[in-house]
């Protein structure tokens, strides 16, 4: 059987008992899982104020130092400098957006 196949019979064989202890723990008569009351206090703050300090370091462009196996793999120093500064740019831009 392949490796799809036995996850969804492990699915169908422990689909009962996970239906029956989500209906357990959902149940108000159960007194163990009773806790009270409490309350929830919403701190009011701007968008800024939500924001992580997080610093970006420049990436290592990762050249080899021996400039003979530059053209053998493929490698261009100048464009592996350019990525290296950007893609931190980059990946500000995604994390103030997100």
């Amino acid at each position: 059987m392949s490796r799809k196949r036995w996850g969804l019979v492990a699915l169908v064989c422990c689909l009962p008992a996970l239906l029956a202890t989500m209906s357990r723990a959902q149940s108000p008569a159960d007194p163990a899982l009773v806790v009270g009351q409490v309350s929830l206090r919403v701190e009011q703050s701007t968008p800024e104020q939500r924001r992580l300090d997080v610093g970006l370091a420049i990436f290592d462009p990762g050249i080899p130092l021996n400039e003979a196996s530059h053209s053998m793999l493929g490698i261009f120093p100048e464009i592996r400098k350019a990525e290296a500064q950007f893609m931190p740019v980059l990946l500000r831009q995604v994390l103030l957006a997100g």
